[in-house]
């Protein structure tokens, strides 16, 4: 156990445990795979593709759907490297086919683990 004025110098020299949140500012941390929300229900894994491609080499993109085929409206992109990624992040809010798209990383992503 910390004194209670030991666990706040430890914050304040950024020895911090657990937390979370904010920008994964080490790129070595940040996952290949990203969420995307938001889309439009015509949006194609294509289309998907081609509005990622600017930030690097896509080896994976999808677009969720229901059993019945139609667009759960969020889908998955995969790129190349970390490096990529983090650049992709930078997407976040960008447009495709008219609406504001929510990026982020992939809670599902397995190469963190």
């Amino acid at each position: 156990r910390y004194e209670r004025g030991e666990r706040a110098d430890r914050y304040e020299r950024g020895e911090r445990n657990g937390g979370g949140g904010g920008f994964a500012a080490d790129v070595s941390r940040v996952a290949r795979r990203l969420y995307v929300g938001n889309l439009a229900y015509r949006t194609s894994w294509q289309d998907l593709k081609d509005h990622f491609k600017s930030c690097g080499n896509v080896v994976y993109a999808d677009v969720m759907k229901m059993s019945d085929g139609r667009s759960k409206g969020c889908g998955i992109v995969e790129m190349d490297t970390h490096q990529e990624a983090v650049r992709a992040l930078s997407m976040h809010d960008t447009e495709l086919e008219g609406r504001p798209l929510t990026v982020r990383e992939d809670r599902e992503d397995r190469d963190l683990q």
